[in-house]
């Protein structure tokens, strides 16, 4: 399995590096390493190295994969990505819980689980 230290490592420009089913980590020209989940043809930018962490990457590749799975459109799944800022985040966008709904105690049975 992939560890921190030999993602640190993954420095040359331009290349992807796979790291797991769908899951990838890119290395930009300028030495930029960002989290990539290639779905087909397309790929979902999942965060950006180190502020992403290698686990958090794979918790977020495994969410993005269950809702791939269960039929959720391309652009709902990007739209959550750009506004979670942690995987417990996206994981409430998924679900269609809000933190709005959360503070006001209306989050229904249904939408918890």
């Amino acid at each position: 399995m992939l560890t921190h230290k030999e993602v640190e490592n993954f420095r040359e420009p331009g290349k992807k590096y796979a790291v797991e089913d769908s899951l990838y980590l890119r290395v930009s020209t300028s030495g930029t390493k960002t989290w990539i989940h290639r779905i087909k043809t397309k790929e979902l930018l999942l965060g950006n190295y180190p502020e992403t962490s290698l686990r958090d990457a794979r918790i977020i590749n495994l969410l993005v994969k269950q809702q791939v799975r269960q039929g959720a459109e391309i652009s709902f799944i990007r739209d959550c990505l750009k506004q979670a800022n942690d995987s417990e985040e996206l994981q409430k966008l998924f679900l269609g819980i809000s933190d709005v709904k959360v503070a006001k105690g209306s989050v229904t049975f249904e939408e918890a689980h």
